[in-house]
């Protein structure tokens, strides 16, 4: 109860110290997803299978080692280097490096943890063509205003419509971490991303090309796996308070009061 009443008093403090911002932001770390995902941090990257499975292997690869939780490198990955030389030598073709037995084995070889290994499932776009409205003057009429100028008014306004194109990429994957030790699963999702982009004939600038537009799907959905495997921080925004107005609690209300009277002879 005295821990929570000081939280009171302390934000309350803020809103009576800070009473000219509308509000204030905090970051807090919140668990990945998959918190089995977590525990293995020496982790490798198998080649996925599937169109560009190599390159986004690698991509996935540096979207791990990138992950920072209070500036420290939260996983360890092997060398794209050392799996090549391992696949190599253990001469499995692409196809069979989404085998779990395979993987486990790879993974004990080069000193991994964990493994991942997947597919990419969808990796293209489509255009589709609607109409859109738009309204036009139809015919103007001179007037004149009280200094006797002329200008032009217009009498009749008009509807037309233009043709359009909307193009929408769509990406997918299926990322497995295998635990080495076990050969078990412990994580496994289908994550979807998907852009888009349109333009009408009367537009200034072009349709975003196909490649852009999947290389923002791609990155979307490789968004949604970096929380699905480590733990993120999001940023809340908390708004100040100085009077009672929004309390429909009696007791938050007496609570607020008290931590207003708190704050004010702090500053005393």
């Amino acid at each position: 109860m005295l821990r929570k009443k000081i939280i009171v008093f302390a934000v309350v403090s803020l809103a009576v110290v800070a009473c000219a911002l509308p509000a204030i932001k905090i970051s807090a770390l919140m668990p990945a997803k998959f918190h089995e995902a977590t525990r293995l941090r020496e982790v490798a990257v198998l080649p996925f299978d599937g169109p560009g499975g190599r390159e986004f292997a690698a991509e996935i690869e540096g979207a791990i080692a990138s992950i920072n939780i209070a500036d420290k490198q939260f996983f360890t990955v092997v060398e794209r280097v050392l799996i090549d030389r391992v696949i190599n030598e253990m001469k499995i073709s692409q196809s069979g490096l989404v085998d779990l037995q395979n993987a486990a084995k790879i993974g004990k070889l080069v000193g991994a943890k964990g493994i991942y290994t997947g597919a990419i499932t969808a990796s293209n776009t489509n255009d589709s063509r609607y109409n859109e409205e738009r309204t036009r003057c139809a015919y103007t009429v001179t007037k004149y205003d009280k200094k006797g100028r002329a200008y032009e008014e217009c009498a009749k306004w008009e509807k037309y419509y233009v043709s359009c194109t909307k193009r929408v990429a769509n990406f997918a994957f299926t990322p497995k971490l295998v635990e080495v030790e076990t050969d078990r699963v412990v994580y496994a999702n289908n994550i979807p991303g998907t852009a888009s982009s349109s333009v009408c004939e009367d537009s200034q600038t072009p349709l975003t090309s196909k490649y852009e537009l999947i290389e923002r799907a791609k990155n979307f959905a490789k968004g949604s796996f970096r929380k699905d495997v480590a733990p993120y921080y999001v940023t809340f925004e908390i708004k100040l308070m100085d009077s009672t107005d929004g309390i429909t609690s009696k007791e938050a209300e007496k609570k607020f009061e008290q931590g207003i009277d708190f704050a004010k002879k702090q500053q005393v």
